[in-house]
């Protein structure tokens, strides 16, 4: 056998033994994940008959476009911090290049890049067709009994109506606005640092788990079974009721007269998504409880603490920004919230024990 025949032999061997170890370590995150993908559909197709391929095939498109686009920004946020570190005095192209195949795009890490982001693709599709359709497998009725837990848990009073005196200021409510958008942005650039990250990976794997397990069991499973459409809907989805949001509604339509709040515009969106269910518009459902947005929020922060004090400070301002902004917006109850962080806390305490035994394979 030549030389350059058994270099190949080599290559080719390292290449499959590395994809194997990489899959093994990723093993039982992948199962979860396809695992949630096929009983989505299963249950969708049971309980609604739904045949919808061509939104199905949409939302992957969508997915895969979006995970392009973040693992861009993640990966250009990286090259920032190097060369702003490192200060490179050759070119900082060439510098840059090499630092991105050096520490992220290395055989075995590509491998983990691959793997993750598999995954992230089978849940976040299957949980954008399911949460479509949640009205139509239990319609929402758990609206006016949450608007009485809220008032129970905070002493009689309704929590928007606490919150105002502090964030009832035209440009808090636009800051408060801007960030509760930002959460799109911060939370796929934080998966996508971590899915190639080679640092700390029993940490890395706790996270993206865990980031999958919250998309699919609180805003998959949960919201199913406790479906609400939030204040912000209460006087459509209960029209013959006295609504306890009117003020907080004209707070904000006024702030959006002046402002142009984008969240009127997805409301809308969402709403005509819910009227009609054939509509072209490719993010579809509407879903209060859990909020996902403090769930993941939450998510971030608890990881935020166990990579370090800056980080931990720095999510936690943006999960309670985002918990109080979910209120004040009148996207959520206040209960939706409380219910995500308990049942965010529970994921990832139990990826962490579980993956805390699990030898790392690459």
């Amino acid at each position: 056998m030549s030389v350059n025949a058994v270099e190949y032999t080599s290559k080719k061997s390292n290449f499959g033994a590395t994809a194997a170890a990489a899959f093994k370590e990723h093993k039982n995150y992948l199962y979860f994940c396809v695992l949630f993908y096929l009983l989505t559909f299963l249950v969708l197709n049971l309980a609604t008959g739904y045949a919808d391929i061509q939104y199905v095939f949409d939302v992957v498109g969508y997915f895969v476009r979006s995970i392009l686009i973040f693992g861009t920004i993640a990966v250009t946020v990286y090259i920032t911090i190097v060369l702003i570190k490192e200060r490179p005095k050759s070119s900082p192209i060439k510098f840059a290049y090499q630092a991105v195949r050096e520490n992220i795009l290395t055989r075995e890490n590509t491998w983990r890049i691959i793997f993750g982001t598999t995954g992230l693709a089978f849940v976040l599709s299957s949980f954008l067709v399911l949460k479509a359709s949640i009205p139509e497998i239990i319609p929402f009725s758990y609206d006016a009994k949450f608007v009485i837990w809220d008032r129970i848990l905070h002493f009689g009073h309704q929590p928007w109506a606490l919150l105002q005196p502090v964030l009832g200021y035209e440009y808090v409510t636009v800051v408060m606005h801007k960030l509760y958008y930002l959460w799109f942005p911060v939370l796929f650039t934080t998966f996508f640092w971590q899915v190639g990250t080679r640092q700390n990976n029993k940490l890395r794997l706790q996270f993206i788990t865990s980031f999958v397990m919250c998309w699919a069991l609180i805003g998959g499973v949960m919201a199913t079974l406790l479906s609400s459409a939030g204040p912000i809907y209460f006087d459509r989805i209960l029209a013959d009721a006295t609504n306890p949001y009117f003020d907080a509604a004209n707070y904000l339509s006024a702030i959006n007269d002046k402002h142009g709040l984008y969240m009127f515009e997805i409301k809308e969106v969402l709403w005509e998504s819910y009227i009609n269910r054939d509509s072209a518009n490719i993010v579809k459902g509407i879903s209060a409880m859990p909020s996902m947005h403090v769930s993941i929020a939450f998510l971030m922060a608890l990881f935020g603490w166990k990579k370090g004090t800056y980080f931990g400070i720095a999510y936690t301002m943006f999960f309670i920004a985002i918990l109080l902004g979910s209120v004040h917006l009148l996207w959520h109850y206040a209960i939706d919230g409380y219910v995500s962080i308990i049942a965010t806390w529970i994921i990832w305490s139990m990826c962490g024990r579980f993956i805390k035994n699990e030898p790392s394979q690459v």
